[in-house]
């Protein structure tokens, strides 16, 4: 029963009973709700983060308020938010969450915003070129 620093989590983006679910099995637990829910994610984190550790998450911005109570649920605070937009003049497709414990919900930064496309809607930004090469990302939120 190890403590961890930092967790990382995708959890299924949409929620059981909504939208259409892949007949691929791996698929289908990647994308939906099939198999376990982001409470479930979140209880797991709880059990298993350090006191003092982050906990990340990467899910559609529709979602963020709902994040936000199942986190709190589970006595995360958020810490900082970055919304991720696919192009700069068009609505957050998903967030970027970082959450801790002994943090109240005031607290939550709300960073830069990452822009994936660049204006030709081509090409990758250099920071998104940056992650997609390798460099991981920018340190946000510090």
């Amino acid at each position: 029963h190890a403590a961890y620093d930092t967790i990382v989590a995708n959890p299924p983006y949409t929620p059981h009973g909504r939208g259409l679910v892949s007949p691929v099995a791996d698929r289908a637990a990647a994308r939906s709700e099939t198999t376990c829910t982001l409470a479930d994610v979140v209880e797991v984190a709880r059990r298993r983060l350090d006191p003092r550790g982050r906990f990340l998450l990467v899910l559609p911005a529709a979602r963020l308020a709902e994040a936000f109570a199942t986190l709190a649920s589970a006595a995360f605070a958020p810490l900082c938010v970055r919304s991720v937009h696919s192009f700069a003049d068009e609505p957050a497709r998903r967030v970027l969450i970082t959450a801790g414990r002994g943090a109240s919900a005031h607290d939550v930064e709300v960073a830069a915003p990452l822009v994936v496309h660049g204006e030709d809607r081509r090409t990758f930004t250099r920071e998104a070129a940056g992650i997609v090469e390798g460099e991981g990302l920018p340190a946000a939120c510090g």
